[in-house]
C-alpha cells in the first residue's frame, strides 16, 4: 500500500516539476523574444522604473514589448542623409567640418537611434572631427524591427566603415560606440577584418549572459535559470548562439589603439566587466574612469569627457 503511495506521490512530482519546466520555458522564449524584437507602434515603452507591481508581475509571464525606436532630432547644422545596404537598408547622417582631423563614426546603445547621437557629434566637432551617425538596423530610420544586441548590428558597422573608408580614404577614422554600439563595434574590429585608426567604447557589457541577468535583477527578480534559457532562446530566434556573444573575448583580437570609457554609477555593467574587457585589450590601450556618471549621462560632465577624449585622438 505504501509502494502505491509512494508511486503517486512520485507521479505527480514528475507532472508538476514537468509543467513548471515548460511554464519556464515558455516565459524565457517570450522574453527572449520580445527583448530581440520591437512592435510597430509609436507610442513610448513602458519604463520598468514606473510599472506597478502588477504590471512587473504580467511582464514576467509575457516580455517587455518595446516600440521601434524613433528619431526625435536632427542635427542643427547643415548634414547629408546617407542610405546604405547593410543586413537591413540603414540611414546615416554626416556631418562634415572644415579643415576636419578625421570622422569619427558613432553608434548609438540598446532602444537608442542615431538622435541620440547627436550631443556627440556636436561634441567631436567642437574637437575639430567630421562625423558619421548610422541607426542601426530596427532602430529610427533603418529597416527591420529586431535588434541582436550587437550581434548582427556588427555587420551594420562594417557597412558604415567601409563605405566612409571608400569615400575618404586619407582620412583618419575613429569608431565610437555606446553599450550596444560598442559591443557591436568590438565584434566588428575582432572578429570582421574591420581596421579603423581608433576606436572608442563606452560602457560596453562583458557578456550576453551577464547583461540578460542584468534585465532580471532591475525586476528585483531571480535570474537563474530564465536569463540562461532567454539568452538561448534569444539566439536560436536569430540563428546564432548569444552565449558566444562576448566583448570580453573580442577583446583579446583587438590590436589598435582603444579607449574604454566607464561611468562609476552604472546599474546596468559592473566595474568588474569592464576591468576584465580591458585586461583583455591586445593593443595600446587607455581606460578613464567618470566618478560621477551612470550609464547614459556621459556629457553631463562635457568638458572632462572632452579632455579625455581629445587627449586619445
Amino acid at each position: 500500500m505504501n509502494n502505491i503511495f509512494n508511486k503517486k506521490r512520485i507521479k505527480r512530482l514528475v507532472i508538476l516539476l514537468s509543467i513548471a519546466f515548460l511554464l519556464m520555458n515558455i516565459m524565457a522564449y517570450q522574453h527572449a523574444y520580445w527583448f530581440t524584437h520591437y512592435t510597430t507602434s509609436t507610442e513610448n515603452g513602458v519604463n520598468h522604473a514606473e510599472m506597478n507591481l502588477f504590471e512587473k508581475l504580467s511582464v514576467v509571464f509575457t516580455g517587455i514589448k518595446t516600440p521601434k525606436p524613433q528619431l526625435t532630432d536632427v542635427p542643427k547644422g547643415t548634414f547629408e542623409t546617407i542610405e546604405l545596404e547593410s543586413n537591413e537598408k540603414l540611414e546615416g547622417w554626416l556631418v562634415e567640418k572644415d579643415s576636419s582631423k578625421g570622422i569619427v563614426i558613432l553608434f548609438h546603445g540598446h532602444l537608442g537611434t542615431k538622435s541620440s547621437l547627436i550631443e556627440y557629434s556636436d561634441a567631436f566637432g567642437d574637437l575639430g572631427y567630421s562625423t558619421f551617425m548610422i541607426d542601426f538596423m530596427g532602430s529610427g530610420n533603418s529597416e527591420g524591427y529586431t535588434t541582436t544586441i550587437g550581434f548582427e548590428e556588427s555587420e551594420n558597422v562594417e557597412t558604415a566603415f567601409n563605405y566612409i573608408k571608400n569615400r575618404f580614404p586619407k582620412t583618419e577614422i575613429t569608431l565610437f560606440g555606446h553599450s550596444l554600439g560598442a559591443a557591436a563595434i568590438m565584434k566588428a574590429v575582432g572578429e570582421q577584418q574591420v581596421f579603423p585608426d581608433k576606436i572608442i567604447v563606452q560602457t560596453p557589457f562583458s557578456t550576453m549572459l551577464k547583461t540578460v541577468r542584468k534585465r532580471f535583477k532591475i525586476f528585483g527578480l531571480p535570474s537563474f535559470p530564465l536569463a540562461e534559457l532567454l539568452v538561448f532562446y534569444g539566439g536560436a530566434q536569430h540563428g546564432f548562439n548569444a552565449f558566444s556573444h562576448n566583448p570580453t573575448d573580442y577583446a583579446h583580437q583587438i590590436k589598435i589603439p582603444t579607449l574604454l570609457l566607464y561611468g562609476k554609477q552604472d546599474d546596468r555593467v559592473d566595474w568588474e566587466e569592464t576591468e576584465e574587457i580591458y585586461n583583455h585589450l591586445s593593443g595600446k590601450k587607455k581606460m578613464y574612469v567618470f566618478e560621477a556618471i551612470g550609464h547614459s549621462d556621459f556629457l553631463k560632465k562635457k568638458n572632462e569627457w572632452l579632455e579625455v577624449v581629445d587627449s586619445f585622438l
